[in-house]
């Protein structure tokens, strides 16, 4: 496997679990409590339980330096 052919197929895996993220939240949540999520403190609050306090502000700092997804 070129190493094109390797990014393009971690870039797909990382799009999948990114939109199955999305949708359990969606299933999950009406609109106010996504934009509550949204606006609010709860997503941070739900990130560091998740993650960690250290985990969480890492994934906040890669996140929006590499981000590249886009929603299918």
């Amino acid at each position: 496997m070129t190493t094109q052919n390797r990014f393009v197929a971690e870039m797909e895996q990382r799009q999948d679990l990114v939109n199955k993220v999305i949708d359990i939240l969606h299933k999950e949540l009406t609109d106010a409590e996504m934009e509550k999520l949204i606006y609010g403190q709860e997503l941070w609050m739900a990130m560091q339980i998740i993650c960690g306090p250290v985990g969480a502000a890492k994934a906040v700092t890669y996140s929006s330096v590499n981000c590249c997804f886009k929603r299918s």
